[in-house]
C-alpha cells in the first residue's frame, strides 16, 4: 500500500533515515531488515543504515542485496548511532534495534505526522511487547485514544513533561524518531554515551525548539529476551547486569544534566540519577552508604514528578532491608525483577 507518489525521474535525498545499531547479536537482525523491506513508504524516501562492530558473510549480502548501508563501527552506543547519523543523508532519523521490528506502515505513518506539520520535532509511538520467538506478549501502551501533541510552550512545564515521561515517550530507542536538525548539534555528546541512549535522544528532543508529538498505536515491536533485558539469569548474573547497566545510564543522566537549559530540565533529570543510583547502592557488591542513600530517598519524596508511589516506596523496603542485610537485599530486588518478568509473560494482550 504505496500511497506517496514520488517522480522517480527526478533524483531525492531520502526524506528518513533509519539507523539500525547492532553490537554482537546476529539472531534477530535478518527479521529486522525485512521488516523495513516491506514498509509501505515509497522506497524512494527513506534509507537504511545498519552499523554494527562485526562483519558476516550472509548477513552483510542480506544488507547489500537489500539496498541498505552497511557501515562498521567497534565504538561504544552511543558512537555507532553518532557516525551513522552524520553518514545519514534523509531529514528525519528513525532508529531501530537490531532486536526490534516495525510494522509495515510505521514509516509511511512517520513520514506523513511530520509531513503535515512543520513544528513536530520528535515523535514517540507504541509498541507491543514481544519474546525471543516473536509471541505476543502484550500492548504495552496505556488506552489512550488521542493522540498527544505539547508545543515548545508545553513542554517548558513540570508538569507536561513529567506526564510524557510516565507515559513512556523516553522509553525504547526503536519507538523514537527526530529530526536530524535537533540531534546533529549534539553529536560529539552522543559519542560519550554508553547506555539510556533512548533518554539522550529524547531529553535532546526537550532541548531544542520542536513540538513533541505522541502516536498511541502500536507500530513497533519491542522485543523481550535474555541478551536484551536485566531481568533474567541466576541472582548473581542478574544483579551484576543491573549494576553495570546502571552505571552507564548515571554517566549519561549527569551528561544531560550538564547540557539541560533550564531549572525544569536539571529537576527531571535529577531524578533518573537519583533513582539510579538507589538501585546501584542495593544490587552493588558493597555495603549501603546511609546517609547518602536516604538523602536521594528524601529528595525522591520531596520531588516526585517522573516515578509512582509505588516505585519510591518498593526502593525505600530495599535499601532498608540491604542496611540489615545487603544479601537479603539483593534477594528481594531479584526476587521483584523476576516476579515483574513473569507478570508481564503471563499477561497476554492485557494492558
Amino acid at each position: 500500500m504505496d500511497n506517496t507518489y514520488v517522480d522517480a525521474s527526478t533524483e531525492i535525498t531520502p526524506k528518513i533515515s533509519v539507523i539500525v545499531p547492532v553490537f554482537n547479536r546476529r539472531e534477530f537482525l535478518m527479521k529486522a531488515m525485512v521488516s523495513l523491506k516491506e514498509q509501505t513508504l515509497n522506497k524512494l524516501l527513506y534509507e537504511v543504515v545498519v552499523i554494527k562492530n562485526f562483519y558476516d558473510d550472509y548477513l552483510d549480502l542480506k544488507i547489500s542485496e537489500f539496498g541498505f548501508i552497511n557501515l562498521f563501527s567497534d565504538g561504544t552506543m552511543g558512537d555507532r548511532l553518532a557516525s551513522a547519523i552524520s553518514q545519514s543523508k534523509g531529514t528525519i532519523i528513525c532508529f531501530l534495534q537490531d532486536d526490534d521490528i516495525f510494522f509495515a506502515e510505521k514509516l509511511e505513518l512517520i513520514f506523513n505526522k511530520f509531513s503535515e506539520n512543520n513544528e513536530i520535532g520528535f515523535i514517540s509511538n507504541g509498541f507491543e511487547q514481544i519474546d525471543q520467538w516473536g509471541n505476543l506478549i502484550k500492548t504495552r501502551n496505556k488506552i489512550i485514544k488521542r493522540e498527544s501533541f505539547f508545543s515548545n510552550l508545553d513542554k517548558r512545564d513540570l508538569i507536561t513533561i513529567s506526564f510524557m515521561i510516565k507515559n513512556g515517550w523516553d522509553f525504547n530507542l526503536s519507538c523514537m524518531s527526530v529530526k536530524k536538525s535537533i540531534i546533529e548539534p549534539y553529536l560529539s555528546d552522543l559519542r560519550q554515551i554508553e547506555g539510556a541512549d533512548d533518554s539522550f535522544v529524547f531529553f535532546i528532543s526537550l532541548f531544542q525548539e520542536g513540538s513533541l508529538y505522541r502516536i498511541e498505536k502500536p507500530i513497533t515491536k519491542y522485543r523481550l529476551h535474555n541478551s536484551a533485558t536485566n531481568k533474567f539469569g541466576k541472582i548473581d548474573v542478574m544483579l551484576m547486569k543491573n549494576y553495570s547497566t546502571f552505571k552507564r545510564q548515571v554517566k549519561t543522566f549527569k551528561l544531560l544534566y550538564n547540557l539541560a537549559p533550564n531549572k525544569i530540565f536539571k529537576e527531571i533529570i535529577k531524578s533518573g540519577i537519583m533513582e539510579r543510583e538507589i538501585v546501584i547502592e542495593i544490587v552493588s557488591p558493597h555495603k549501603i552508604k546511609i546517609g547518602s542513600t536516604y538523602s536521594k530517598i528524601k529528595w525522591l519524596v520531596n520531588h516526585n514528578h517522573t516515578s509512582n508511589m509505588k516505585f519510591i516506596i518498593k526502593l525505600i523496603f530495599e535499601t532498608i532491608i540491604s542496611t540489615i542485610s545487603k544479601k537479603i537485599g539483593k534477594y528481594s530486588y531479584y526476587t521483584y525483577m523476576k516476579l515483574k518478568f513473569s507478570e508481564n509473560n503471563n499477561n497476554g494482550t492485557g494492558n
